[in-house]
């Protein structure tokens, strides 16, 4: 059981402000809607995907590979579960 003395003071817990919060999800999602356009287009090797791995050597299944990490980091991105770094400021 613990006993206050007077001299403790309350946290006090802010909010974010709303008008910076939306722009955080807003930003967030079009990035998220981006990589996972570019995702679908390489798994399904649609566009220049073929022809940019080719030229640089690469086998194509590493489109397979890149487009999976794509849609797993979206994931990543859109489910908040850890809390901001110390010193991110968000």
């Amino acid at each position: 059981m613990s006993t206050m003395t007077g001299n403790e003071k309350i946290a006090k817990v802010e909010a974010p402000p709303i008008g910076r919060t939306a722009a955080y999800w807003i930003v967030t999602v079009i990035l998220a809607f981006s990589i996972a356009l570019s995702g679908i287009g390489q798994l399904m090797r649609y566009g220049g995907n073929v022809d940019l791995v080719t030229a640089i050597g690469f086998p194509l299944y590493i489109t397979n590979i890149l487009g999976t990490w794509k849609l797993l980091g979206i994931i990543a991105i859109l489910i908040p579960g850890f809390p901001p770094a110390e010193g991110m400021g968000v």
